[in-house]
């Protein structure tokens, strides 16, 4: 969503020759993405006007206060909507409540903050991947709600310690998510469900690791295949481009009634 949004506001101020020579579109997407949900119009209307930025001394001929009202308006017309389309309201403030873990680590790195990212779907999201589980009918387009679900985790989990960008532009393609840290570091994640004995996602991940010139990746997966198909999937991948690491989140558990003791 931070994405789609800094695009949006980046085509919006080139079109009407606006200079932004400290990323003020950056800034204002990633507080969109990250706090509008959760504020009325004159909170969030503050909010933005403490951003700290140059832009409206750039641009001295416009009026901030007229200005960041007609922005919120034209944010919210495209994107309010759209946000938790996939998410339900109640699953978002589960998954917002849980992996408190993160918050004790005096550093976080990307695999703490990816199996946090599992524990808490794995105890609070599960179902709302499925249609029907019994029948093992998923819902349409699972792998968005995947997408928008970690979007949820990191914009509460990561708050200034780091930032998520889904969807950015790799060559010809977009990557799921990029993640960065404290130590500035960016770390390509690819999501993919799991359902037969295919295993997606490596010859895509590594593209995208050779254009953004990184050397490991993270296939994480959703993984909805009964427990009676499920085959080992390797940890590592590798590859000429690098190394890709494996996550499996299991979205498709044995109910506890019907687990028999070893």
């Amino acid at each position: 969503m931070i994405f789609s949004i800094q695009t949006y506001l980046e085509d919006y101020f080139n079109r009407r020759g606006l200079r932004d020579a400290d990323q003020y579109a950056v800034a204002l997407s990633k507080l969109y993405d990250r706090e509008r949900h959760a504020k009325t119009a004159p909170d969030f209307l503050a909010a933005m006007k403490r951003i700290r930025t140059i832009f409206y001394k750039r641009n001295d001929h416009i009026q901030r206060d007229t200005f960041d009202h007609k922005m919120l308006a034209l944010l919210d017309s495209k994107f309010k909507k759209k946000r938790l389309f996939f998410v339900s309201k109640a699953v978002a403030e589960r998954v917002e409540a849980s992996g408190n873990g993160l918050a004790r680590l005096p550093r976080v790195t990307i695999r703490k903050f990816l199996e946090e990212f599992k524990s808490t779907i794995e105890a609070e999201a599960v179902n709302s991947f499925w249609e029907s589980r019994t029948k093992g009918i998923l819902k349409k387009r699972p792998e968005k709600l995947g997408q928008e679900l970690l979007g949820v985790f990191a914009r509460t989990k990561l708050a200034a310690r780091g930032s998520a960008i889904r969807e950015a532009v790799s060559g010809i393609g977009f990557v799921d998510v990029l993640l960065t840290f404290s130590s500035g570091l960016l770390h390509v994640v690819e999501l993919k469900m799991l359902k037969g004995k295919d295993i997606p996602g490596p010859a895509q991940l590594e593209t995208y690791m050779n254009h953004k010139k990184r050397p490991e990746g993270w296939l994480v997966f959703f993984d909805a295949r009964k427990p009676i198909m499920r085959r080992a999937v390797p940890t590592i991948f590798k590859r000429a481009s690098g190394t890709i690491r494996t996550l499996l989140i299991e979205i498709n558990p044995v109910p506890p009634s019907k687990r028999t003791d070893a």
